[in-house]
């Protein structure tokens, strides 16, 4: 699947307009159209991008729409911009003692982290965890 649900609908809503994928070559066409879950949805530009042209705005924005679908998808309700302000406040603190900080249990709450270290927000440490460099540009903005 190219694009995810919680993308899809960001695009019917509106708050997507673009996607950026790596590929060796582009896989889609202008004018091409793509069958989704929303409907049918037209290809209307594509276009190689050098990594280092985009933006902060398109970083956080790709981040943003990450992080909105991994708390909307949790059965705990949201819980990423909490975890990363834990973290930040508290960082070489063991993965307990953190998940005790906000009621829950050890091993679903290092799961989540290594969804936030995935997305290159977290460092894991001998004890404990820390931001990255990225994940304190993002929660500092």
């Amino acid at each position: 699947m190219l694009l995810r649900r919680p993308v899809l609908d960001a695009v019917v809503d509106g708050r997507v307009t673009r996607a950026y994928r790596r590929w060796d070559r582009p896989r889609v066409k202008p004018g091409s159209r793509l069958r989704t879950a929303v409907g049918v949805l037209e290809v209307t530009g594509v276009e190689a991008v050098d990594s280092e042209t985009l933006t902060d705005d398109d970083a956080r924005a790709a981040l943003d729409a990450r992080l909105a679908r991994l708390d909307r998808a949790s059965a705990h309700g949201p819980w990423t911009a909490r975890t990363l302000t834990l973290i930040a406040e508290n960082p070489e603190v063991r993965a307990p003692d953190l998940a005790a900080r906000m009621g829950r249990e050890t091993l679903p709450f290092k799961r989540d982290v290594r969804k936030l270290k995935e997305l290159g927000l977290t460092e894991s440490l001998p004890v404990g965890y820390r931001l990255s460099p990225r994940g304190r540009a993002y929660l500092g903005r």
